[in-house]
């Protein structure tokens, strides 16, 4: 996926796009001035009608008019608890979570669709000068497997089967394209332009030269919102109990010197691995 691509225009979105109901992939929506990501479907919440113009398709690609002025509000409103909302109204908030929006609507979650998917709001919290609201997809999704095959994983081979970087998943499932793992040495050619193309989340992964009604203008990385650059996890199976430990994972930074610990199993370190 491209990077930098910040426009002007109402807020920032950052979603999820929940798989297996365990497995997602990041991406970031930009409609100036904040931001969302997503979660699980309830039959408890309010509904956020679709935050795109309709005929949007056919707007200047990157223009903020693809977004419905009326619906925005309401959704600011929603997440805030007040009437009129604007910008302003969320970056006073700071950090938030679902907790206090289903707090400000009777308990029930906020759901907005968006692109023709629904997403539940989940997280609202500031990184890099803007205003970032989560959001996780809350229609059925799909299943996948992780990758067709799967091996021990192992910082000795080149592609660990269990990194996301490599990942079917995330290759085809979730439209990123690039390969995707084969064997520890080895990867597969991904998805043709064609097959992307037709994906369901082609308007979210490709450019507007590309797929019609593509609104990857208003998305950024993962990297593009720096608190998501690191995810130490310090647990760690020994003889069937958690000790202290950090374990593999998939974050775009390197994890600090003072809070990595790979000492009583460096074979889990992915540390400079791509993929």
């Amino acid at each position: 996926m491209e990077k930098k691509r910040r426009k002007g225009g109402y807020f920032l979105l950052s979603m999820s796009i929940i798989l297996c109901l365990c497995m997602a992939s990041l991406i970031v929506l930009f409609m100036p001035n904040n931001i969302t990501e997503a979660t699980l479907s309830t039959s408890n919440s309010i509904s956020i009608p679709e935050l795109l113009v309709d005929g949007y398709e056919d707007l200047p690609s990157g223009s903020s008019s693809v977004f419905n002025s009326d619906n925005v509000t309401q959704l600011l409103e929603k997440i805030s608890g007040v009437d009129g909302a604007n910008i302003a109204t969320i970056k006073e908030l700071g950090t938030k979570d679902s907790s206090f929006f289903r707090g400000k609507n009777g308990n029930k979650d906020i759901v907005v669709t968006l692109g023709g998917f629904n997403w539940t709001v989940t997280y609202l919290t500031q990184a890099n000068g803007s205003v970032i609201l989560d959001l996780w997809m809350a229609d059925g999704g799909l299943n996948s497997d992780w990758n067709s095959t799967y091996s021990a994983s192992s910082n000795k081979e080149a592609y660990p089967s269990n990194m996301y970087g490599v990942s079917k998943v995330r290759s085809l499932d979730l439209n990123n394209g690039g390969k995707y793992w084969s064997s520890g040495t080895a990867l597969k050619d991904g998805p043709t332009e064609a097959e992307r193309k037709a994906h369901r989340y082609a308007k979210f992964t490709m450019p507007a030269t590309s797929v019609k009604g593509s609104i990857i203008d208003f998305l950024l990385t993962p990297e593009e919102a720096e608190y998501q650059g690191t995810s130490i996890e310090n647990s760690k199976f020994s003889k069937n109990k958690f000790v202290n430990g950090t374990v593999s994972n998939d974050c775009f930074n390197a994890l600090p010197a003072d809070e990595a610990d790979w000492s009583t199993n460096s074979s889990i370190n992915y540390e400079g691995k791509e993929g």
